[in-house]
């Protein structure tokens, strides 16, 4: 698409656990052309809570998209895509878009009874959602909003991070998700890909309150005369930025440490693993992914630094050590284990260690655990012998070298880590007709960074030995 020589764009917005991006998305090259970045406040009031402001949320979104036109005009742009965290909660007043509370985060653990009073439905739960029983998800959180928040039952609104953002974006025009993200909410029945009665009933959560499930590829409203046309869960949009085929992996090494895998156009389930769904265009069968997780990656390696004991996130020297560190958070590591997990310092002493030699260990415990959340995948009838990265902490080389090295396997990192905010905008151009799959399967193929597992393994087979130690010990 192109006229007098100018380029078009996709306007990608990508909010995060930790920032909100905007990036106009070349339609000819598939390359960020402008890339625009605040970040959010986290805040901790009680253990367990993590929370954020909605309202800081979307002013610092509407910031940045103001930006994007200022340099872009929007005749210029095809349409808006939105990729977000996923399973935190917001609630707010459908008159005046005024939040009842804050966005309780995906992280946040406080609603335990909820996990205590469906115990015994669990399976039930399961089968029709395709997730675990987990305050992870968003029943949980809303559930709590429900108990211990005053609002008016006539005029409050659940959503996630998605819905919270098109509902000021259209001015309250437009209530709405898309099927990622209601397929974590533990309210949608995975095979109908609708609210599921019998659990909202369970859970004493009105039909009403919750928006319209629309396919991940469609029209969500608008924003200044720019079309919505995508919307898609963080994970799932960095499983879209790959391609296509089923059987590709992608690993995140973001605020926590995700592994998804494209299962394609069948519901897969396996044990320890969730089943959830890939993406939908609009007029296409639904594409599904399979999922583990870790609650630990980012948030730790932050809390590292800002105590000192990391002074940058550089490695000069990339040497494999030996030692290895795993911080995990009120006793999880792992979001659909229910074992209690403790703190593992091995070969670093944190009351005098500081630098590169901490954050070696730290990248070899993340490392470890991503060779923990891959075993449920191993029955799978698929070539697992790559594996593609992204996040931060991807681009660092020494993580890629040994994670290669412990899993044996290639792993291939994009070259700018960004690919939640490239599959939202490949998601609006599948959509709109744009592109299509062979260009975004070209794009994939060009300046990727690829780790190979050729070098002595002995340094890695005695991390491996140090975690299955640790593991019994629990």
């Amino acid at each position: 698409m192109q006229k007098n020589n100018q380029n078009f764009y996709f306007l990608s917005v990508d909010s995060s656990s930790s920032s909100c991006k905007v990036c106009l998305i070349n339609s000819r090259t598939g390359e960020i052309d402008f890339l625009f970045t605040e970040s959010i406040n986290t805040y901790f009031p009680k253990p367990g809570w993590v929370e954020h402001d909605g309202d800081e949320i979307y002013e610092k979104l509407l910031l940045l998209l103001q930006k994007a036109v200022s340099i872009v005009s929007r005749e210029r742009i095809i349409g808006i895509g939105i990729t977000n965290q996923r399973e935190s909660v917001i609630a707010w007043d459908k008159n005046t878009l005024k939040p009842v509370c804050a966005v309780i985060s995906w992280q946040d653990s406080r609603n335990e009874d909820f996990l205590h009073r469906w115990r015994d439905k669990e399976e039930f739960i399961k089968s029709k959602t395709g997730l675990y029983l987990n305050s992870y998800f968003s029943a949980s959180k809303i559930d709590w909003i429900i108990k211990n928040i005053d609002f008016s039952w006539e005029d409050i609104r659940f959503g996630t991070v998605d819905t919270w953002l098109i509902a000021n974006l259209t001015g309250g025009a437009e209530f709405v998700t898309d099927v990622t993200n209601a397929s974590r909410t533990m309210c949608m029945n995975l095979e109908k890909e609708i609210w599921d009665l019998d659990l909202l009933e369970m859970f004493g959560i009105p039909l009403y309150t919750l928006p319209t499930i629309k396919p991940s590829g469609s029209y969500f409203g608008s924003w200044r005369k720019i079309p919505i046309l995508g919307v898609i869960g963080d994970q799932q949009a960095a499983l879209l930025s790959l391609g296509s085929k089923p059987g590709i992996i992608k690993c995140t090494y973001g605020t926590g440490l995700f592994v998804l895998i494209n299962s394609g156009n069948k519901r897969v389930y396996v044990d320890n693993a969730l089943t959830t769904i890939g993406w939908k265009i609009e007029g296409e069968k639904t594409v599904y992914a399979l999922e583990n997780g870790s609650f630990v990656c980012g948030n730790i390696l932050t809390k590292l630094k800002n105590g000192g004991f990391i002074d940058n996130y550089l490695i000069e020297d990339n040497t494999i050590v030996d030692c290895i560190y795993i911080e995990p958070i009120d006793d999880r590591l792992f979001i659909f284990d229910k074992k209690k997990w403790k703190k593992l310092s091995d070969g670093i002493d944190l009351s005098k260690d500081r630098g590169e030699i901490v954050f070696k260990a730290y990248l070899n415990g993340l490392a470890c655990s991503t060779k923990e959340m891959l075993k449920c995948f191993q029955v799978l009838d698929f070539d697992l012998n790559e594996i593609y990265v992204n996040g931060l902490i991807s681009t660092s080389d020494y993580l890629r070298k040994v994670q290669s090295l412990i899993l044996n396997k290639q792993i291939i990192a994009s070259k700018d880590a960004l690919d939640s905010a490239l599959g939202v905008a490949y998601l609006v151009g599948l959509y709109s007709g744009i592109i299509t799959w062979d260009q975004i399967h070209d794009w994939n193929s060009l300046d990727a960074k690829t780790d190979y597992p050729i070098d002595d393994f002995s340094a890695t087979k005695t991390l491996e030995m140090k975690w299955e130690k640790y593991k019994s010990s629990l």
